[in-house]
């Protein structure tokens, strides 16, 4: 997008987490019948991309994440022509023994890390697995 005011060029923020627990990592099914990190955009009541992390597990997982550690960060084409700057988290699980899910997954699900689906874009596989070194990193 340009800036109308500067005729800078700017991109809107996304921000994940890579949940783990153990060798899996949580995975969210969307409408574009993808695979993707959990997370989302931040609202101008937060007060860092941390906050906005957690937030949004908090409401797509039920989810509660403690430590987070910066895992990955590059831009991103979601869709077609619209890019984003993608900021992803690694955490470890606190609890895995119930997920709720929000209206804005079809689904919620728990892969192997060194077994993703397919339909899982790049950009994310790869915050996967530098998600995981950051928090393993001698497995």
């Amino acid at each position: 997008m340009i800036d109308a005011e500067t005729g800078w060029y700017f991109v809107h923020i996304s921000v994940k987490v890579a949940i783990f627990d153990g060798t899996k990592t949580l995975l969210a099914f969307n409408s574009r019948d993808e695979w993707e990190l959990v997370g989302g955009w931040p609202t101008a009541d937060d007060e860092s991309l941390e906050e906005t992390v957690r937030r949004e597990t908090l409401e797509e997982t039920g989810l509660v994440i403690e430590e987070l550690h910066l895992a990955h960060a590059t831009l991103f084409e979601p869709v077609p022509t619209k890019k984003v700057a993608l900021v992803v988290y690694a955490a470890e699980a606190s609890s895995t023994n119930h997920l709720d899910l929000s209206d804005e997954h079809i689904t919620l699900q728990w892969f192997e890390v060194e077994d993703l689906p397919f339909n899982l874009p790049e950009a994310y596989r790869k915050s996967i697995r530098l998600g995981f070194r950051t928090l393993y990193p001698n497995p």
